[in-house]
């Protein structure tokens, strides 16, 4: 009865539009009063001895937030079919009202829904990454209230429990959970290329190294999130998570590369190479540390396709007439991006 009464993730899952992130620092001022609120909040209550004080302590913050939707979009022209798809299999609707505040909730839910899992089964991340992916919330919440300021140092929490799958739905669990919470990193770095590119183009240099520093430490978080999502062997893969990425269950248009938010995200990050040039100016090392943690995202995404789907398949979220095998595709974006940050320092990037 537990594994029923335990979802496998609380639905639905509400987000803004990642295409309504502010673009600018004086589009996100109007969101800052409401972020500095929660963080104080956050500061003054006590440290939590444990995860449950501390999922308590979110779940206080969520219930005293007002509600930041205006009611669920049914028809955005910006959104295709494959979006609709992947939202649908995700439990993820679609809001309007206050976008930043709306990623804000929904950083919020991902990181109770996230503890509540690891709470319940624990988790393989060590100490250290799991401090910093539930960290998530504050993140986010910094860089909305105080653009300007370098990330703080992490903020360690209790080490978690050692995993321990309670019943055979566990893997999909993490599986739902894990990418949920990294919807809500895609908006969190959309928005930070987004105010790095508008800093950049107003010579602004202080705004725009803060930004670097913050969307590297976001980009690092997914890349824990990528391995907390997918802490299961391949087994539990074939039987949990491949029949939902599969019609019947997968809808007709659902793939890996159509997630609404990455999308979004991605293209940001394709605008954003002369941000990076101005930045490498005067901090060439802030740009090599983007680069390496972008290329360490996708040799580690590379390394769970090739334990699931080995290294000669494609992988089940390609498009219908793929010859490229999982990891050959991750490479290769890999190399796309990576031109992203190809400054005019770096001849050899991508």
């Amino acid at each position: 009865m537990e594994s029923i009464a335990f979802p496998i993730a609380h639905a639905p899952f509400i987000l803004g539009c990642p295409e309504n992130l502010p673009a600018t620092e004086r589009g996100l001022a109007p969101s800052a009063a409401m972020a500095r609120q929660v963080l104080e909040y956050l500061e003054a209550c006590p440290r939590p001895k444990n995860l449950e004080q501390y999922l308590c302590t979110l779940r206080e913050v969520m219930a005293q937030l007002p509600c930041a939707s205006t009611g669920l979009i049914t028809d955005d022209p910006r959104e295709n079919q494959e979006n609709r798809d992947n939202d649908f299999a995700f439990g993820i609707e679609r809001h309007q009202g206050d976008t930043v505040a709306l990623m804000v909730n929904a950083a919020l839910e991902a990181a109770i829904q996230t503890g509540e899992l690891v709470q319940r089964s624990g988790t393989s991340l060590d100490h250290s990454e799991w401090s910093d992916m539930m960290s998530v919330a504050q993140v986010i919440l910094q860089t909305i209230a105080s653009p300007r300021l370098m990330p703080e140092s992490r903020v360690m929490f209790q080490a978690p429990k050692s995993k321990v799958e309670e019943d055979d739905q566990d893997p999909l669990r993490r599986w739902v959970r894990g990418h949920l919470l990294f919807m809500v990193l895609c908006q969190g770095m959309s928005l930070c290329t987004n105010l790095l590119i508008s800093a950049a183009h107003d010579k602004d240099l202080e705004l725009a190294c803060a930004q670097a520093n913050r969307l590297i430490q976001l980009m690092n978080i997914s890349r824990i999130t990528l391995e907390f999502a997918t802490d299961l062997n391949s087994q539990q893969y074939v039987s949990q998570i491949r029949p939902t990425l599969m019609p019947p269950i997968a809808p007709p248009k659902m793939s890996g590369i159509n997630w609404r938010d990455h999308v979004v995200m991605i293209r940001s990050m394709r605008q954003s190479t002369e941000a990076w040039n101005f930045i490498e100016q005067t901090y060439p090392q802030l740009a090599e540390r983007m680069r390496t943690i972008l290329a360490q995202v996708y040799s580690a995404h590379r390394g769970v396709c090739e334990k699931f789907v080995g290294e000669e398949n494609t992988s089940l979220l390609a498009k219908e007439n793929a010859s490229n095998t999982a990891g050959q595709v991750l490479e290769n974006l890999k190399k796309s991006r990576l031109k992203y940050i190809k400054t005019k320092g770096c001849a050899g990037a991508g």
